[in-house]
């Protein structure tokens, strides 16, 4: 019995210098390229809002339009701004989504925003509040929100505007949580 344990000893020494010197060297990172990106599928009467998770995150939320057909959304996409301003709606609080912007009722009453699809590759998003004082996330919240009314790609190029100046162009950037 005594010749069974060292056998055993050196059988195990063995298997976990085997398991520990396989020979596969580290390397370090390696960059590839900018993150993926996501189509959603959406109905064509609907849109994507961005609203913020409590690891502010964006988080796209399907709005579906239930209008008739003359009064869609997709006709006058400012709208989805104003939705989005408005905050999220009460299942999406509950799962803690919230949204960064000013509360739609501190904007000017007189002046709704304004979206204009300049070409396949930009929109224009005229706002009547400061966007200098946006956060990042906010400022991510109307790209992406803007994106999605207009149904173009993530490579499409948003330029936010208002009282106190424009914004370099943005692209919607979401990362995955």
């Amino acid at each position: 019995m005594s010749s069974v344990r060292p056998a055993a000893a050196a059988a195990l020494i063995g298997t976990l210098l085997l398991a520990t010197g396989c020979g596969i060297a580290t390397t370090g990172v390696i960059e590839a390229g900018p993150p993926g990106t996501v189509k959603m599928p959406t109905p064509p009467t609907s849109s994507l809002l961005y609203f913020v998770s409590p690891e502010d995150r964006l988080v796209p939320v399907v709005f579906a339009d239930q209008s008739d057909t003359s009064d869609r959304l997709e006709a006058r996409p400012s709208s989805l701004i104003d939705l989005l301003a408005g905050g999220p709606d009460a299942a999406a609080r509950a799962a803690g989504l919230r949204t960064e912007l000013p509360a739609r009722s501190t904007w000017p009453k007189a002046e709704q925003p304004r979206m204009f699809s300049t070409d396949s590759q930009s929109v224009r998003v005229e706002l009547p509040i400061e966007v200098k004082s946006l956060s990042t996330v906010a400022r991510l919240q109307l790209v992406c929100t803007a994106v999605s009314a207009v149904r173009t790609g993530p490579e499409t190029e948003v330029v936010l505007s208002g009282p106190d100046g424009r914004l370099d162009p943005m692209r919607c950037v979401v990362t995955p949580g």
